[in-house]
């Protein structure tokens, strides 16, 4: 009895710890630090959105163990011993993991767990063996470099965080000390240091563990007791988090989020801004939102469309309309976000997301000209495809499209950039509208009653709709498309000195619009017409797709960005 009344105590206790454990954490608010304004890779941005990047780049997921970004940052800054040895570094790249096959510094099982899931420890990068491993293969293989370097950034992010600078919130997050053209440069707590007299005993520290105490930036003397109080706010954050207080963190979070701006307010960007950049970030970039709005629509369209229910039709429209708003509120926001004149549409991110916009609104239009259910179902299909493919693309393919909101930089920096992009985004949507009512042809006149005769079946006067409506946007697409190389010819001579050089970008443009050339000129050749509009119609959108995506992972050019 004794026996069990101790064990049911330890028991008991085992059971109080564990959820005093969970509790501290399910207590933790760090909202108010996910607002912090942060410089990164030349940017404005919150501290929310580059933890989930610097998390995504070392792990593949913005999340850990059920923790958010932000707090998986913190605490491998905080408790830097719980990470190092942790396989949480993802690489992403098969024929990469196999290549750890050959090295014999490790157990056999360990090298099949590499290859399997990919992960591997930041301790274990470390080693000269693999370093050696890693360069030989970078030598011998060179279209393994791409893998090799995401792994190697991961490794050098990790041992930022928890080698070189840990105890610190690792991002610039100390705004310039004036508003000079000249002086945009963020600073890091850890370059801050030497500014401060009442830290100069962690400066000794630094200089015994063998690291240079930094240089303090010129034009924060005036600033010293307000650097002095956002220091002792790291402190009591950091000691909050090792001694697991979550009222203590809560209170130090909210300091530092009070204190940081005071530094230049002027420089800061707003509240608003930071706040809205954060929710955002946590409704997926209203990606899937408006995805699952299209696909209602798409369905609801398919069903009208044959059903002549007019409720159905009706529905679909309305579930089109809140799609398209969720799609401009997103657009609307990143613009606003960026700062700039003219719209986001620098990157592939940006572009996709654009193109499946203006689909969207040309597919409506001509669904409330000629309401057949149609051209609605073509623009329903391109916003659910574009969405969920860039919501998901950084998953499957372990690569940013460009997801990070930021203006267009130095010789890109020119109006015929928007011009020329718009044009032909709006060209690729129309394709991809192209495409599916081509696959939706072919499909209905191969499983038709009678496909050898569509015309006197009972599909025939629905496939002769389908194609015109899909004659409607190919030549559409044509056109647009056409004049989109040509402005981009413009925009090329006046970044590059030369309107053309067939860049493999401009190659496969080219390429593209001549497929398009065929499909509108082919219908006055054949008298299978529809037939091989639909067919050419899906083989477009293929070489489409591989010169907007597939260049840029393929090949390398001037547009590798894009």
């Amino acid at each position: 009895m004794r026996y069990a009344l101790i064990l049911a105590i330890a028991w008991l206790g085992a059971v109080g710890t564990a959820r005093a454990a969970q509790d501290w954490t399910a207590r933790i608010d760090l909202s108010p630090l996910a607002t912090l304004a942060v410089q990164h890779n030349q940017t404005i941005k919150t501290l929310d959105t580059f933890a989930r990047q610097v998390i995504y780049q070392i792990t593949g997921r913005q999340s850990l163990d059920g923790h958010d970004a932000l707090f998986v940052l913190l605490d491998m800054s905080f408790r830097p011993e719980r990470y190092v040895q942790r396989n949480i570094i993802k690489i992403t790249n098969v024929p990469l993991r196999k290549e750890f096959l050959a090295l014999s510094t490790i157990d056999a099982s360990e090298r099949d767990r590499i290859v399997h899931e990919g992960t591997v420890s930041l301790e274990f990068l470390q080693q000269p063996e693999v370093l050696d491993l890693l360069r030989n293969v970078q030598a011998d293989s060179p279209s393994k470099t791409r893998a090799i370097d995401q792994v190697m950034l991961a490794r050098g992010a990790m041992e930022r965080i928890c080698l070189i600078e840990p105890g610190f919130i690792m991002a610039a997050i100390f705004p310039p000390a004036t508003n000079a053209p000249e002086d945009r440069l963020w600073h890091r707590p850890f370059e801050m240091i030497g500014d401060v007299p009442a830290l100069s005993g962690l400066v000794d520290m630094l200089q015994k563990h063998g690291h240079p105490a930094p240089d303090p930036p010129p034009g924060y003397q005036d600033r010293l007791p307000l650097l002095r109080d956002i220091f002792a706010a790291n402190i009591s954050l950091l000691d909050g988090w090792n001694s697991e207080d979550a009222d203590k963190i809560n209170r130090s979070a909210k300091r530092l989020a009070d204190l940081l701006p005071r530094v230049n307010p002027a420089a800061y960007p707003s509240h608003a801004k930071r706040t809205a950049e954060v929710i955002y970030n946590r409704l997926m970039k209203l990606t899937i939102p408006g995805a699952a709005l299209y696909f209602a629509a798409l369905v609801l369209f398919l069903m009208g469309s044959r059903s002549g229910v007019t409720g159905l039709r009706m529905w679909a429209l309305f579930c089109m309309i809140l799609a398209l708003l969720v799609h401009t509120m997103g657009i609307g926001i990143r613009w606003w976000l960026v700062g700039d004149v003219f719209p986001p549409i620098k990157n592939e991110f940006e572009s996709v997301m654009f193109s499946a916009w203006f689909g969207a609104m040309v597919g409506l239009i001509l669904e409330l000209r000629w309401p057949r259910g149609i051209f609605g179902a073509a623009a329903s299909f391109v916003g659910t495809l574009a969405l969920v493919a860039i919501f998901a693309a950084p998953y499957v393919t372990g690569t940013q499209i460009g997801g990070e909101i930021a203006p267009v930089q130095g010789v890109l920096m020119s109006y015929w950039l928007y011009i020329h992009v718009t044009m032909v985004t709006a060209a690729y949507a129309m394709i991809a509208m192209g495409f599916m009512l081509s696959s939706w042809w072919l499909l209905r006149y191969y499983f038709s009653a009678d496909s050898s005769r569509p015309a006197a079946s009972a599909d025939g006067s629905f496939l002769a709709t389908l194609d015109q409506c899909n004659l409607v946007v190919l030549q559409l697409a044509f056109w647009v498309l056409g004049a989109g190389i040509i402005l981009g010819a413009i925009w090329a001579d006046q970044s590059w000195g030369r309107p053309w050089g067939w860049d493999p970008k401009e190659t496969f443009a080219l390429v593209t619009w001549i497929v398009y050339l065929i499909t509108v000129h082919v219908r006055v050749v054949t008298t299978e017409k529809a037939w091989w509009t639909a067919l050419l119609g899906c083989l477009g959108f293929f070489v489409m797709l591989f010169n907007w995506i597939g260049v840029n992972f393929l090949l390398v050019g001037l547009h590798s960005y894009a």
